[in-house]
This record gives C-alpha cells, structure tokens and sequence, in this order.
C-alpha cells in the first residue's frame, strides 16, 4: 500500500522537487504552500510526468490553516505516514544590522512552523504507533556563517528539538530523521530576506546543486525500516560534519572561512 506524503514549502526548490520525485515512485503526495496562486507550476509539472499531486494550502505559522490541512488528508486518506517539514526561507544580513523582528520571522517559519506541522500529525501517527518525520535542516545547522546568524539560528534549533524528540518517539514506532544539504538551490536561496545593502539573488544561487539530489536521498531514507539520526547530502555538506566533528577548531573554524 502506498505512504502518504505531507510536504511543507512545495511551491519551488527542494519540495517541489521532492513532490515531484515521490510521486513518480508511487507514493501519495499531499504538496502544500501558503500561496496556493504558485500552485500552476507544480501542477502542470505533475500532468507533464502522468504521475498525480495533491495541493493543499497550508501556512506553517498558522495552527488553524495546519489542522485544516491535516483533517483534509485524514479524511480522504485515513492516516499521514510521513511528515516533511522543509518549508523556509533565509534572512541574509549582518546582526548589527538586523532587528529581533527578522529574527522572529526566522524563527517563526523554520523553527515554530515545524513545530506546529509536526504536532500536528503526531497524535495520529502515535495512534497508529508508526509514522516517519524528516526535517530539513542544513549543514549552517551545525556551522555558523557570517550574515546568517538568523537562519543558523532556527536551523541550530531544529537540530537539538529533532534529536531530543527522535529519543522520546523511539519506543512508539515513529522516526524522526534530520536532512542536512549542504548548498543546494533551496529555500535559502530561492526565498530570502536581504536586511541590509544589496545583494546578487542570482550570484547567490548558482553556487546551488539540484534539490534532487536531496529528494533522492529523501526517497531512500523512507524504505528504510530504521533510519539514522541525519543525513548529509553534498560534498560540501559532508566536509562541514568532519571539520565541526574531527579538526581543532582553529582548523574548522578556516576552513569555514
């Protein structure tokens, strides 16, 4: 029997992709965006392939559009077997120059709005006592990086609340499994807030690799029966765990320069 597929952040980048990819290896996908006017691309996308996509609107900051959704696919598919909770964007910009507004923002949609997604499909993942959510993190959860202090900061906190609930959940059939790419053309390149000067959005991105690469890497962690803890993805991505994990930190901290 086919999983079902929630996907947070499906209008572009790496949950578009990812969509996209599940839905070609057969599992049900349930897309989700807070602008379903950016829903046409996915859509005609899904019909060019033969392979077919549910779109749902969903704001991840706002409970009340988060239990909508999920009763929507409840009632149609009787359960969520997989929760991603991907959507975010980045704020770019010195800290001195920043404000605890952007900071809230941040935090809001990359920490708060995985909260309020995973909670909630947990009840009905812990009624059925099996379920697997993955959590798109980054390597800049691991590793700091000059004018993302925001961003760094929401992912530093994904990565210490998916661990801490992977312990309690273990016992009760649920996965909780972090992903962590390295550069690739996601959220913090195709959604980002700039607090100060100006900024090549397009300089930016070319430094990205394809999300497919990570909506593959998705594809293999869900046929696991037990996956672990994270995942890198990305050379970039993988050299970052072995300086944070084996060099001095002198050494990591140039090679992070």
């Amino acid at each position: 029997m086919s999983k079902v597929v929630l996907i947070t952040g499906c209008s572009s980048g790496l949950g578009y992709e990812t969509a996209l990819w599940l839905a070609k290896k057969g599992y049900i996908v349930y897309a989700s965006m807070r602008n379903l006017q950016k829903k046409e691309r996915l859509l005609a996308a899904s019909q060019q392939q033969n392979t077919p996509i549910h779109i749902c609107q969903l704001d991840v900051c706002d409970t009340e559009s988060v239990d909508d959704c999920v009763e929507q696919i409840l009632k149609k598919e009787q359960c969520i077997d997989v929760l991603i909770n991907n959507a975010g964007f980045a704020v770019v910009g010195e800290f001195s120059k920043s404000s605890n507004d952007d900071f809230h923002k941040q935090l809001d949609t990359n920490f708060y709005g995985v909260l309020n997604c995973t909670r909630g499909v947990l009840p009905f993942m812990l009624e059925k006592q099996q379920g697997t959510i993955i959590n798109i993190s980054s390597i800049l959860g691991l590793i700091g990086a000059a004018t993302l202090s925001a961003y760094c900061a929401s992912k530093f906190a994904m990565e210490g609340w998916s661990e801490s609930i992977r312990y309690e959940l273990q016992g009760k059939g649920i996965n909780v499994v972090l992903v962590e790419p390295g550069f690739f053309q996601t959220d913090i390149y195709n959604n980002v807030n700039y607090v100060s000067g100006e900024t090549d959005r397009d300089k930016i991105s070319a430094r990205g690799a394809s999300p497919t690469k990570v909506a593959k890497k998705i594809e293999r962690i869900l046929k696991k029966k037990k996956p672990c803890r994270r995942y890198t993805v990305g050379y970039d991505s993988l050299l970052g765990h072995m300086a944070k994990r084996l060099l001095p930190e002198f050494l990591s901290e140039r090679l992070v320069k």
